[in-house]
């Protein structure tokens, strides 16, 4: 029998004058407690160095249980607390594939509370085990993740090189996932970078790897915001199309809302005014069906912008009315003053002087503002001075 997993700590409260046996926690437990609230290496060394017969596999494992349910949970400052005792752990037994683990789960934890440099660091050194242990998968890992950080600090030529590099070890065996994730992350460097030729290539080549069609559908609306931005109107609006198409076997309705939303935006900015109405409509269709508010906002005031340009002012009214009556119901209160101006603006065209100024009343701005715009309108509508308000 070993010893030192029976061995426990006892703890005592003292009750009525009288201690008390409150608790028996075995060693291992307790080192591991110990070592997840040190505050520095320094503690955890020291508090190591005091107990090393308990410095086993056992108080491994129990760290890594621990730290596995804090991460997954996810409670990152608990999570990386216990790492940081688990990773000493792990090098004097001189675990290396669970150091390696440790050191990714670290570097993710980092990543995640922004802290770059020490992520970079992490990764590094778990690159530098897997490398040592021949691990293809692993290393694509890494690497990477350190792309992945390299390009979060604003570094795009070292985030593509160690990408690419993750890249070729992931296509050599076959892992058709973690390929069609990585060529993303490489499409969404060029992306930030405005290089949207190259971002709609990396983007384009990942289709060929991507099985699940809801995933499908969202890499062709990335492709299809590129090829807009480079001017390719009809090649976005086919991206747009298709994504639409894949994502309604999913039933997902607002993507589907997006697609139609940004396929309308494209025909408004040709003057297309017809089928620009005929998307915004579909938009709203499918917003509607999605329960979506805010995109239901978007697509009235698209449908009644086309109604206003092409003069018809009632029509475009009805929208407006109807996108107000939305935008009140949404936390964010931001949007009610513009709702409010399209509504008083299309009495305005409708010649309903009054309507017009009693829409323009209720802007909710501050007073000093809401003063001088219904100053402004009054002029605008009466032609005459502003009365004092």
């Amino acid at each position: 029998m070993n010893i030192n997993s029976v061995r426990s700590n006892l703890s005592f409260v003292k009750e009525s004058g009288e201690w008390k046996l409150w608790g028996e926690a075995p060693a291992v437990a307790s080192l591991a407690n110990a070592l997840t609230a040190a505050k520095n290496d320094a503690e955890r060394e020291a508090l190591l160095a005091g107990e090393q017969e308990l410095v086993n596999r056992e108080l491994l494992g129990l760290l890594v249980s621990q730290s596995y349910q804090a991460f997954t949970q996810p409670d990152y400052p608990r999570a990386l607390s216990i790492l940081l005792g688990q990773r000493l752990v792990a090098e004097k037994l001189g675990e290396r594939k669970e150091l390696s683990q440790t050191l990714m789960n670290t570097g993710v934890i980092y990543f995640t509370q922004k802290l770059y440099r020490q992520a970079l660091d992490a990764y590094q050194k778990g690159l530098a085990i897997e490398e040592e242990l021949g691990r293809k998968s692993q290393q694509a890992n890494f690497l990477t993740n350190i792309g992945l950080t390299q390009s979060a600090i604003g570094k795009p030529q070292p985030a593509v090189e160690y990408l690419r590099r993750g890249l070729a070890i992931h296509e050599e065996l076959n892992e058709k996932d973690d390929v069609a994730q990585t060529l993303e992350n490489i499409g969404n460097v060029y992306y930030d970078q405005g290089d949207y030729a190259l971002a709609s290539e990396f983007y384009q080549r990942g289709l060929k790897w991507i099985e699940s069609p809801t995933a499908y559908a969202g890499r062709l609306l990335k492709i299809a915001k590129t090829e807009y931005e480079q001017g390719n109107d009809e090649a976005a609006i086919g991206f747009y199309a298709e994504a639409a198409s894949k994502l309604e076997s999913a039933g997902d309705k607002q993507s589907i809302g997006y697609a139609m939303h940004n396929i309308a935006n494209i025909y408004y900015s040709q003057g297309d005014y017809a089928q620009a109405m005929n998307y915004y409509r579909r938009c709203l269709a499918a917003e509607k069906e999605a329960g979506a508010p805010q995109g239901v906002a978007g697509a009235l005031q698209g449908v009644g912008l086309i109604h206003s340009l092409d003069g018809n002012h009632a029509l475009a009214l009805e929208a407006y009315c109807e996108n107000l009556s939305v935008v009140e119901t949404l936390p964010d209160k931001a949007n009610i003053a513009a709702a409010w101006q399209k509504v008083g603006g299309s009495y305005f065209s409708l010649n309903q002087l009054d309507q017009a100024l009693e829409a323009f009343q209720k802007l909710p701005l501050s007073a000093g503002a809401q003063r001088k715009i219904l100053w402004d309108n009054w002029q605008r509508l009466y032609k005459i001075p502003a009365p004092k308000v």
